[in-house]
């Protein structure tokens, strides 16, 4: 879990801390109107102060949560945090301040739908409405938030906000739109520039503070002239320090343009810099905080944090974060300021300043921040290093879009330019279910490797992660696989996290073709591996199916304690959402079935349906083997219409080759259960595994046009597919096919309280 630890501040939560950081001029300023008005929302969830940059918003905020006695943490945005998956993993991080940790909320990250509006969203609402204690939560910059996503993620976080507790938005726009429902119940309280506005009493402490012995009237004429804009004041009052005393007249500050505030910090700021210290400023704007370590290795110097210590008492503007004034970061337009400078008149230089961040960040342990730079080097070869090891722990475990999250700052032209980056991309679009996508990234990677890929894959590790990819897939048959793993397990290094994978696939498909000695050898050593590596979904489909071989081999009590094993793993790494984890939750519900939990065996064999709908053409044995042990499940609890379906969608599955294999016992022992069924039982009609991938979607926001798209099929099969799932359940509506469903366990469901 990423989030406040030791005392320390990461990824931009800021955690409560009982002493607040030292003030510096403007802080110092208390801002009794403004706070006033903040004691008496107390009633409210939601407070948003609306104004432009450099009204003093943070600062108000601050002085507020430091001064009410609840719990408080400060989200500071970015706009890497558009991503909502990203987004999502740092406001967890702050809810965790003020309550139990939440893991299974964790678990649910992604930006994909329909999981993202159908679980995720409703799992942030609730995990908001949970928290043990009253709390201030504070998002700083929600304007550099702009796609919808990030801003749903807001909505539900702001919506399940309890009464006692208060979600603070800091923003330079409007009051968002999606508030609108928040407003509507008479929780919302809307400060603007208005209110935040310096009145002459506060602008005079500004400027004793600042040195300066101006009359009241001098002050009101600053006041008047900047509108009481907080950085106005500030830069005015700044401007008049170097000659002594200046009159108002001279330091008038034009109204409502950032282009002002540019003029301001390049004239009355950066230019009383000398040459040094604002070329240390310019080089450092990359980054988003700023440390002696961190500058000292990306300027290659070492006396930054002294530098940094007086940049902070001479202009303000480089403000800390944290009590012992180590970490700073620079005002935001400041910042935007020097990176334009950077960009303008060193651009050659911005490569390099980027990798020595990502190597910086690599060596202390922060893999974000370091691929983040990587990518803004330009440097692909640096990327591709930096997000090629990460990626099997990325696919293997129960965290959906931190591999995607990667990718998406990266062209298709930059992905499909780096063999490791264009199979960095394969696989995470195996991990997202997204077949066309994984089927062009494999073509590309293909043309990576060469055309003798099979032959290298024997000695070459890029070879080799391809003859494990397409093993995977499984679409050249049983003898294809077992060579590809082979030709693969001599090619990748001993410690190479895909050995596991590719051991796995081998021993599956040896004990299909009959090999049962040396296939439970391969997935011994596949098990073992994967604890190892720490890859935990290969763990547990390796002891799942070795379970599942222990049970057809009348060895019951090993095959239930196989599965039970693998099961245990699968809730502690939460990998019961991976659609590579179908294999595993197929054969947990087996054993619930068997061990007469009938109720729980459903809900189980519906997600591992759920599941296999979203493998689509992966792996054919499975495609097979899965649907027949599935349909032993559901003759066990006694829903003879899906057992007869799934059997059904097995034999269209069936080729000439899985005919002469195992499957083909296992499709007969499954027919001849089926036969032997007193009562067929079940609903009237099981849904079909089509039905199944269109009924995921509906708990979403998305039409039945969108949701088309996102199947690539066309409005009018999504409609008919609605349709019969409606017939099927006997529901006449999307609302109630959708608490079916969740009640049946065919939809995955919010967080339970």
């Amino acid at each position: 879990m990423m989030g406040p630890a030791n005392g320390r501040f990461y990824n931009g939560v800021v955690p409560p801390d009982p002493t607040p950081p030292t003030p510096g001029v403007v802080s110092e300023v208390e801002r009794r109107r403004v706070l006033r008005l903040l004691d008496e929302s107390r009633s409210s969830t939601v407070v948003v102060l609306s104004a432009p940059a450099g009204s003093g918003k943070s600062t108000v905020a601050q002085q507020w949560v430091t001064r009410d006695a609840r719990s408080h943490v400060t989200v500071r945005l970015a706009e890497h945090l558009d991503d909502p998956a990203a987004l999502s993993e740092h406001i967890i991080d702050a809810l965790e301040c003020f309550g139990a940790p939440a893991p299974e909320t964790r678990s649910r990250i992604t930006g994909k739908e329909p999981v993202f509006s159908a679980t995720l969203l409703p799992a942030l609402n609730r995990l908001s409405q949970s928290r043990a204690e009253p709390f201030i939560l504070v998002l700083d910059d929600v304007h550099l938030l702009h796609s919808t996503a990030a801003h749903r993620v807001i909505e539900a976080v702001c919506e399940g906000t309890p009464s006692g507790s208060t979600i603070v938005l800091l923003t330079r726009s409007l009051t968002p739109a999606w508030l609108a429902r928040v407003r509507a119940t008479g929780r919302l309280t809307e400060l603007s520039a208005t209110e935040l506005d310096f009145d002459v009493e506060e602008s005079a402490t500004l400027v004793e503070g600042m040195g300066l012995h101006l009359d009241r009237a001098e002050v009101a004429a600053i006041v008047d002239h900047t509108e009481g804009w907080a950085v106005g004041v500030y830069l005015t009052a700044l401007s008049m320090r170097p000659n002594g005393r200046t009159t108002s007249n001279e330091a008038r500050v034009a109204r409502g343009s950032d282009r002002i505030v540019s003029d301001y910090l390049r004239t009355q700021v950066l230019d009383s810099v000398d040459e040094d210290r604002r070329r240390f400023l310019t080089l450092t704007s990359i980054l988003e905080e700023l440390n002696g370590p961190v500058c000292d290795a990306v300027l290659e110097r070492e006396d930054s944090a002294a530098v940094l210590a007086e940049l902070h008492q001479r202009i303000q503007l480089v403000i800390a974060i944290d009590p012992d004034e180590r970490r700073f970061r620079l005002h935001h337009l400041l910042a935007e300021e020097l990176t334009a400078d950077l960009q303008r008149l060193e651009p050659a230089r911005v490569t390099g300043l980027h990798e020595r961040a990502c190597l910086w960040f690599e060596a202390h342990g922060d893999t974000d921040a370091a691929i983040r730079h990587a990518i803004a080097s330009g440097d692909m070869g640096l990327a591709s290093r930096m997000i090629w090891p990460e990626v099997a722990g990325c696919v293997a475990s129960g965290r959906l879009d931190r591999l995607r999250s990667w990718l998406v700052g990266l062209s298709d032209r930059q992905l499909a330019g780096d063999r490791w980056l264009s199979m960095a991309a394969v696989w995470a679009s195996l991990q997202q279910g997204d077949a066309v996508a994984m089927g062009r990234w494999a073509r590309i990677a293909e043309r990576h490797a060469g055309p003798d890929w099979r032959q290298e894959a024997r000695h070459d590790r890029y070879a080799a992660t391809v003859a494990v990819l397409h093993a995977l897939l499984g679409s050249g048959g049983l003898d294809d696989t077992r060579d590809l793993c082979e030709r693969a397990l001599q090619g990748l290094a001993p410690d190479d996290l895909f050995r596991a994978s590719a051991a796995s696939n081998l021993g599956i498909a040896q004990t299909l073709q009959r090999d049962l000695e040396g296939g439970r050898a391969s997935l011994i050593e596949a098990a073992s591996l994967a604890r190892s590596l720490g890859v935990p979904i290969v763990e547990v489909n390796a002891t799942s199916w070795l379970g599942l071989l222990a049970l057809a081999e009348g060895e019951r009590e090993r095959g239930i304690r196989l599965i039970t094993e693998a099961t245990d793993v699968i809730r502690r790494n939460h990998l019961d959402r991976l659609a590579t984890g179908a294999l595993s939750m197929t054969a947990q519900a087996l054993v619930l079935a068997l061990l007469g939990d009938k109720s729980t065996a459903s809900t189980t064999l519906a997600t591992a349906r759920r599941l296999s709908g979203l493998l689509g053409d992966v792996a054919p044995w499975f495609a097979v083997t899965g649907r027949l042990i599935q349909a032993r499940t559901a003759i066990l609890v006694g829903d003879g219409a899906t057992a007869r379906l799934l059997i059904a969608e097995a034999k269209a599955h069936m080729t000439p080759e899985l005919s002469s294999s195992s499957a083909a016992d296992s499709l007969a022992e499954a027919e001849e259960f089926l036969a032997r069924m007193s009562a067929l039982g079940g609903p009237a009609g099981a849904l079909t595994t089509a039905e199944l991938r269109v009924l995921q979607f509906l708990p979403s926001h998305l039409t039945l046009q969108q949701i088309g798209e996102h199947l690539f099929v066309s409005q009018s099969t999504v409609k008919t597919h609605v349709l019969s799932i409606y017939r099927k359940l006997g529901v006449g509506s999307r609302s109630e096919a959708v608490a079916h469903a969740r009640a049946l366990g065919l939809v995955e469901s919010p967080i339970a309280d």
